[in-house]
């Protein structure tokens, strides 16, 4: 088997970083409008709500797709090369795969809006100017 769960688990951890420093950009250029948002009373909910919607968006066109692609050229590779076994794969090992990519982007995507959220309305104002 060519790289394992080794290279599973790499391409995960490089997409939970890739997302952390996404959102953080993200989180960067809307620091004003979530200062107003918490400024008005708009609660904690709301904004992480917010943050996971493009979490979600981003990991369905970016990572999920990369997935998707990587499992289609291995099967491709697997049965055009029949003499080699390259990988084994299951429906319900590429549903898994695809479900611990989500939870892996939410976690580390969420992890500059916790800090962000941590803070008063009036420090986030204050952080933006």
């Amino acid at each position: 088997m060519i790289g394992g769960p080794k290279l599973g688990i790499g391409g995960i951890l490089m997409s939970a970083f890739c997302i952390l420093l996404i959102m953080r950009s993200s989180l960067i250029a809307r620091l004003y409008e979530i200062g107003v948002y918490r400024s008005i009373g708009v609660s904690r909910r709301e904004i992480r709500r917010i943050f996971m919607t493009e979490i979600i968006f981003t990991t369905t066109l970016s990572s999920v797709v990369g997935f998707l692609a990587a499992w289609a050229l291995l099967q491709y590779a697997r049965t055009s090369l029949s003499q080699v076994s390259l990988t084994h794969f299951t429906v319900w090992s590429v549903v898994i795969g695809i479900l611990g990519l989500y939870a892996v982007n939410l976690v580390f995507g969420m992890i500059p809006i916790q800090i962000l959220l941590w803070k008063t309305p009036s420090n986030i104002m204050k952080q933006s100017d």
